[in-house]
């Protein structure tokens, strides 16, 4: 093996651990599915005592439990209670985990079409739209891996090409390069808007019946608008008891206390 073939595959390797950090470090330390309790909270729902049965869900998220199924149940029992902006929360965290699922984009889109709030929430830039719909098709796991795979493939492609003696599979080796570059450069840059659009704003539901936006945070506020359950928001930041946020696109900003809103995030 020559120097420069060496000094691709050290520097593939790099990136390879760089992208191994991203694929697994947000899902370390999570423990293994409670499959009793799911079941016992599932028997609860089909007996149709729904606060118990939330409850129940609950405590699997509380212990740091992340499935698409439990979210979507549990988002399914805060409905049934008339939760709206917690069924909604679930939901939307179904979805990051399973985005091609049928049933939670219908369940999703349908309790949106009950919240009181209604406008567009679109991306604020090129990127972030970008951004938006792969997040429709794929999690962060799947953008991550599939970047990886055609690094890899990249990277074998060009080893085979350095050692080929042959004109006619060089040429061959060349389109395939140009092919599998374009494909990488695709998917690199999308999880690169995905990973920048996720660190840049942090998506939340408002998760009371009511709130109002005031203009600043404690007894002296002025109101700037009303907020109800279900609507969605994105939390730019907390301040002991307050959290400041804005309606999608930054158009409107104003405080909230902290725990009238929740992140997405998990």
């Amino acid at each position: 093996m020559n120097k420069k073939s060496l000094t691709i595959i050290l520097t593939a390797s790099a990136l390879t651990m760089a992208l191994l950090l991203v694929i697994f470090t947000p899902n370390q330390a999570k423990p293994l599915f409670d499959r009793e309790t799911m079941l016992r909270a599932n028997q609860l729902y089909e007996n149709g005592r729904y606060s118990e049965a939330s409850q129940t869900y609950q405590q699997l998220v509380d212990q740091d439990y992340a499935d698409s199924s439990l979210f979507y149940n549990l988002g399914n029992a805060y409905y049934r209670r008339g939760d709206l902006g917690k069924a909604i929360l679930n939901y939307e965290r179904a979805a990051r985990l399973a985005p091609r699922d049928g049933d939670i984009q219908a369940n999703l889109a349908y309790a949106y079409e009950q919240a009181l709030d209604q406008y567009e929430v679109e991306a604020n830039s090129p990127l972030e739209q970008w951004a938006q719909a792969a997040s429709s098709k794929l999690t962060l796991d799947e953008m991550s891996i599939l970047a990886l795979v055609f690094f890899w493939l990249l990277v074998i492609l060009f080893i085979l090409y350095q050692h080929s003696r042959s004109a006619g599979l060089q040429k061959g080796l060349r389109y395939a390069m140009v092919f599998v570059l374009l494909v990488f450069s695709i998917s690199a840059f999308t999880l690169g808007g995905r990973i920048y659009a996720e660190s840049t704003s942090q998506p939340a539901i408002i998760t009371v019946e009511s709130v109002d936006v005031i203009s600043n945070p404690g007894d002296g506020g002025v109101t700037q608008f009303t907020l109800h359950s279900g609507a969605q928001v994105i939390l730019l930041e907390t301040r002991g008891q307050w959290a400041r946020l804005s309606l999608p696109g930054d158009q409107f900003q104003g405080w909230v206390p902290v725990e009238t809103v929740e992140g997405i995030g998990f």
